[in-house]
Order: structure tokens, then C-alpha cells, then sequence
């Protein structure tokens, strides 16, 4: 959303519609309004542009950046997790190690990404990630009805099986 994003930023406002059925809203987006942005992303390269309008009215910013280095069959359309790792230490060294918080989210148990496979790809992640960031944060999968139903669909063409473990499990592989 690189286009609108700058667009908004430019016009100095966005109309946000409301999730409890009212008439949109305007906000501000002028300096003077905003203490800072949090984007979210699987691919901060595209943002470029509207990352150099928020830098240059000085205003602070950072990014969850997800990375988590799944096959292909889990994350299509995904850079690879390489790509996302170069980008985050070009972010890093222009904004500083705080500029990127890395999500390794959501975590899914499956053929493909077992528990033993999760530890082995995040141990490799947060080698590579560490001098860029300061911080992780990790979730799992909450497999909604929707998520349920495109994880069969993506289970049936790629040949593997996924699981929603129970709390203690998820609990017990954390720790």
C-alpha cells in the first residue's frame, strides 16, 4: 500500500471506516497529530518510498516485520526469508536495531514445520536477525474457521498434514 500510504500522508488525512457500522471518519495524519507509526509487513522493500515521506516530516516509526522461513507451500508469495533478513539490516543500520521488532508468527505445527523444525529454523533466524534487532515476539496459529478450511485446501495440493495443539502443548514447546 505503498501509493496510498504516501498519498494519505501527503493529503494530511485519512478517512477510516468504523467497524461498529458508523459513517467513516477523518484523522489526522499531520505531523503535529502523530506521535509515530507501527507497520506491519512480510515485505518492507515495496515501502520504501513511503518510509522516506515519514522520514523526512520526522516522524518516528517501526516495523513488525514477519520472518519465519516457512516452505513454500505455507507461504506463498512470501520473499524468502534471506531477502527479509537483508532488508531488515538495511533498515537496522539507517534506523538502529529498534527500527524492526521480528515476528517468528504464527507458529504451525505440521509435516512440513514439526516442533523439532521450529527450533532448528528459529535458532538459524535469530542468528542472522540478532545484530539487527532487539526484540522477538512469537505466537501461534489461531486457526479460525477460514484459516481451518485454506489449510485443508494447501494440506491436499502440497501433500501434508497440520495440527492446532492444545494450550499446555504450545506452552510446553515455548519454554
Amino acid at each position: 500500500y505503498n501509493a496510498w500510504f504516501s498519498a494519505r500522508l501527503a493529503a494530511g488525512e485519512v478517512w477510516v471506516k468504523n467497524p461498529y457500522g458508523s459513517k467513516p471518519y477523518r484523522d489526522s495524519l499531520e505531523r503535529k497529530n502523530v506521535d509515530g507509526f507501527v507497520f506491519w509487513t512480510r515485505n518492507w522493500a515495496p515501502f520504501a518510498e513511503a518510509a522516506a515521506a515519514v522520514d523526512a516530516i520526522k516522524c518516528p516509526y517501526f516495523v513488525q516485520y514477519t520472518v519465519t522461513g516457512y516452505p513454500k507451500a505455507l507461504e506463498v508469495g512470501v520473499p524468502p526469508a534471506a531477502h527479509s533478513i537483508a532488508v531488515i539490516a538495511r533498515l537496522a543500520a539507517a534506523k538502529g536495531r529498534a527500527a524492526a521488532v521480528w515476528r517468528y508468527d504464527p507458529i504451525l505445527f505440521s509435516s512440513i514445520t514439526p516442533p523439532g523444525w521450529h527450533l532448528e529454523n528459529f535458532a538459524g533466524l535469530a542468528k542472522a536477525l540478532g545484530p539487527h534487532v532487539e526484540e522477538v515476539t512469537v505466537s501461534f496459529a489461531n486457526i479460525y474457521r477460514k484459516t481451518a478450511r485454506n489449510l485443508a485446501v494447501a494440506a491436499a495440493e502440497h501433500g501434508f498434514e497440520w495440527q492446532d495443539p492444545p494450550q499446555d502443548e504450545r506452552r510446553a514447546f515455548l519454554q
